[in-house]
């Protein structure tokens, strides 16, 4: 401002010093507005591009999950949003989400009717284990099973050759197959006929069925446990890879603000360079009042 004011009249001392401030908030304004601009663009593009590389390997519904939290993580450097990105927090909320879906994955495994159709319903779930639920979890499936086995020999009871051929193939399982074995086909046609004769059967097939239900959800709740096993340490590594993220992409952004003013105050000095030198004006005597 004194050397605007040195260079000028002293009767256009008033008009150079209010057009400084003028000019020198109107460049405060549109460097404001640039930079802010460049900021925010870079910002955005970072956190895009280090998020996408974060998230990689979790499943897109996840993803979208992280991708709105964006602007907590703004909030984390001092965004408007008030809020920040606590890796910690969204880790214990992660845990919980994970204990929960097991739950309930176990419990649709037993048979609850809700828990079957939110499971069925979820994204999340993976093809197996909707499998798994079909026609009313691992246990009704074996029944299902038993039952066409049961079935099957009643009708091959009928006739003595169909009776030969299925006890010849591999249509039975093995234990049902030894107890089919023990029953002749003169046992078949005597009179209490084959539903006396295969009373035993029945039984080896009701235990069989049991012991073979009792085993597929067995198996079917170690795979849910051995999934969230394996997915809880994916999740929670990704959370602290997005935390990670988002200081990179805020510091990123930050250091190209402070490049872009470095080679802004470069340009200032050696623009200051190619301004001629005045010496300052003394100070003018006052008027007397004879004057």
């Amino acid at each position: 401002t004194l050397a605007v004011q040195n260079a000028v009249p002293p009767q256009q001392i008033g008009v150079a010093t209010s057009m400084t401030t003028f000019f020198r908030s109107m460049g405060s304004t549109v460097g404001v507005a640039i930079v802010g601009s460049l900021f925010a663009t870079t910002l955005s593009e970072q956190m895009a591009t280090r998020l996408a590389r974060a998230t990689e390997a979790l499943p897109p519904q996840l993803v979208q999950g992280f991708s709105r939290k964006q602007g907590a993580g703004a909030g984390e450097e001092g965004g408007a949003t008030g809020m920040r990105f606590d890796a910690e927090a969204q880790k214990q909320k992660a845990r919980d989400g994970l204990e929960g879906a097991r739950r309930l994955a176990l419990k649709a495994l037993d048979g609850e009717p809700l828990a079957v159709l939110a499971v069925k319903s979820s994204p999340l779930a993976d093809d197996a284990l909707k499998a798994a639920l079909e026609n009313g979890g691992p246990v009704a499936q074996a029944r299902a099973r038993g039952d066409e086995t049961w079935l099957r020999l009643q009708q091959a009871a009928q006739d003595a050759n169909q009776w030969t051929a299925l006890l010849e193939s591999n249509e039975l399982p093995p234990v049902v197959k030894r107890a089919a074995l023990d029953v002749s086909p003169s046992e078949l046609k005597n009179g209490a006929g084959p539903a006396l004769a295969l009373r035993p059967v029945k039984a080896v097939i009701d235990a069989e069925t049991e012991r073979l239900g009792a085993m597929a959800l067995e198996l079917a709740r170690s795979k849910v446990e051995q999934r969230f096993n394996q997915e809880q340490p994916k999740v929670l590594a990704a959370i602290d890879a997005v935390a990670l993220a988002i200081k990179e992409s805020f510091t990123e952004a930050i250091s190209l603000v402070y490049r872009l003013a470095a080679v802004l105050a470069v340009l200032a000095f050696l623009l200051t360079l190619k301004i001629p030198q005045l010496a300052l004006r003394g100070r003018q005597p006052m008027p007397t009042p004879s004057e």
